[in-house]
C-alpha cells in the first residue's frame, strides 16, 4: 500500500507530485518521479511571481509607447470586483493623519489585451511616417500626484497644495476575467500640513490623484540608426529593453487620473504630518508575447503602403489624362498653325497663308485665295512668274541655292 496515501497515476510507487516551476504555462501538471499520467489544468495556471515575460506597450494620445517593463513582476490573480475601486479610510493615529488608500484609475472599462493589441498595430501602422521605425520609450518608474486641501469650519479654503510620489515597482496580474489584466502600485505619500490659524477641527478633502510617467523621443536620440535603448531579438518577436540606457527624460505624460472627492474631520496641530497608504490600480499595460505583428505595423505597414499606393496611382493617374489632354491640344494647335508648304503646280487652288516654292530655296507665301492657270500654252515656271510679277505670290526668302559645283567648275 503507499505509505504516502497518494496514488500517483495507479503506478502504486506513492511518489509525491512536484508543481512545475516558473515560467508557468497555461495547464501545468504536475511531475512525478514514475509517471506522467497525473494532469491538473486548473493548476499554476496563472504566474504569481517573477519578472514579466511579454513586452509591455502602452497608447496614449494616440502615440504608441514601448513601457520599460524591467522592474515589473507578476502578481497574484486578482478579482477585478472584489479587488478593483476607490475607497479612503482613516485611521486612528494620534501622530499623523493616517489614511489608507484604495485607488481605481482604470476608467470603468474593460478592455481585453487582444483588442489592446489590435488597436496598438493599427496606430503604429497609422503613425508609421511621424515614428520612423522607431518607438518612444516610458520609464518604468510612475509618478502620483496627490491633490488634497483643507477646509474650516465655514467651508473655506485655508490651505491646498500637492504631493508627488514616485512607485519604481509594480505588479502585473491576472484577473478573473478573461483576457483582462490590471496593473497595481503601492507606495506612501507622506507631507506635512503647515500651522493654521487655530488649532480646532478643520476637514481635509483628498481631490484626486494623477498617474505621470517620464518618456524618451528615441528617434531624436539614435544616430546612425544605432539604438541604444532597445534590441529587435528572435526574429523580431522580442524587444529586449535595455533598462539602464533609458535615463534620459524628454517629456513627462499623464497615464491616468481619478476623481476621489472624499473628506475626513481632522484635528490640527502646529504642525500635523499627512500620511497616506495608497494602492492604485490601472489596465491601460499592454502585454504582448510575440511583437512580430509590431514589427511589421512599424516598418512595414502593409494597409497604410496599399492605401499610399492607391492614392499615388490616383493622383498619377489624373496626371496622365491632364497630360494627354495637353499634348492632344498641342497636336491640334501645331496641325493648325502649320503652314501648308508645297511645290507650285498649275490648275492648284491656294488658300492665302499658303506656302509654295517652285525652285529650291525661294519660298513664297500666297496672298489672296485663288486658282493657278490651267492654260496649256504657258509653262509651269511662266505661270509662276505670272502670278509672282501680279502680286499673288510674294516671296518670304531670298535663300540663294545651294551651289554644288567643285571648286575647279567641275561637277
Amino acid at each position: 500500500m503507499n505509505q504516502s496515501g497518494f496514488n500517483c497515476g495507479g503506478c502504486g510507487h506513492g511518489s509525491q507530485p512536484v508543481l512545475v516551476s516558473y515560467p508557468y504555462v497555461r495547464g501545468a501538471s504536475f511531475q512525478c518521479d514514475c509517471c506522467q499520467q497525473m494532469y491538473q489544468p486548473n493548476t499554476a495556471k496563472y504566474p504569481a511571481s517573477g519578472s514579466m515575460q511579454e513586452n509591455a506597450f502602452m497608447v496614449v494620445n494616440n502615440i504608441p509607447y514601448l513601457v520599460d517593463n524591467t522592474t515589473t513582476k507578476y502578481g497574484t490573480k486578482l478579482s477585478v470586483s472584489e479587488n478593483v475601486y476607490t475607497r479612503i479610510s482613516k485611521r486612528s493615529d494620534p501622530s499623523c493623519i493616517n489614511l489608507t488608500a484604495s485607488l481605481d484609475m482604470t476608467g470603468g472599462d474593460i478592455v481585453t489585451n487582444a483588442v489592446w493589441n489590435g488597436f496598438l498595430n493599427q496606430v503604429i501602422s497609422n503613425e508609421f511616417e511621424t515614428l520612423e521605425n522607431y518607438l518612444p520609450i516610458q520609464h518604468s518608474s510612475v509618478i502620483f500626484k496627490l491633490y488634497f486641501h483643507l477646509e474650516d469650519a465655514q467651508g473655506g479654503v485655508v490651505y491646498e497644495n500637492t504631493v508627488e510620489s514616485i512607485v519604481k515597482d509594480h505588479l502585473f496580474h491576472y484577473t478573473d476575467v478573461n483576457d483582462f489584466f490590471i496593473t497595481s502600485f503601492k507606495n506612501v505619500i507622506v507631507t506635512n500640513l503647515p500651522q493654521v490659524d487655530y488649532n480646532g477641527i478643520y476637514t481635509i478633502f483628498i481631490d484626486k490623484m494623477e498617474a505621470y510617467v517620464d518618456i524618451l523621443d528615441t528617434l531624436t536620440h539614435v544616430v546612425d540608426d544605432l539604438n541604444p535603448y532597445y534590441i529587435w531579438m528572435n526574429n523580431n518577436t522580442h524587444i529586449s529593453v535595455q533598462h539602464d540606457a533609458i535615463d534620459i527624460a524628454d517629456n513627462r505624460i499623464l497615464i491616468a487620473a481619478v476623481n476621489i472627492n472624499q473628506r475626513f474631520a481632522v484635528q490640527l496641530n502646529l504642525t500635523t504630518r499627512l500620511k497616506m497608504n495608497f494602492t492604485a490600480y490601472m489596465a491601460n499595460t499592454i502585454a504582448t508575447g510575440n511583437t512580430f505583428d509590431v514589427y511589421n505595423s512599424l516598418y512595414h505597414p502593409t494597409e497604410h503602403l496599399i492605401e499610399e499606393l492607391a492614392r499615388d496611382v490616383t493622383i498619377l493617374t489624373t496626371a496622365v489624362s491632364d497630360l494627354q489632354a495637353r499634348v492632344a491640344a498641342l497636336e491640334n494647335q501645331i496641325i493648325t498653325m502649320k503652314p501648308r508648304v508645297k511645290e507650285y503646280a498649275k490648275n492648284t487652288e491656294y488658300t492665302k497663308g499658303d506656302l509654295v516654292y517652285n525652285e529650291i530655296g525661294y519660298v513664297y507665301q500666297v496672298s489672296a485665295t485663288y486658282t493657278s492657270t490651267d492654260d496649256e500654252s504657258v509653262t509651269v515656271d511662266e505661270a509662276f512668274e505670272a502670278d509672282v510679277a501680279i502680286g499673288k505670290l510674294v516671296q518670304l526668302s531670298s535663300t540663294q541655292p545651294i551651289d554644288e559645283t567643285n571648286e575647279d567648275g567641275g561637277e
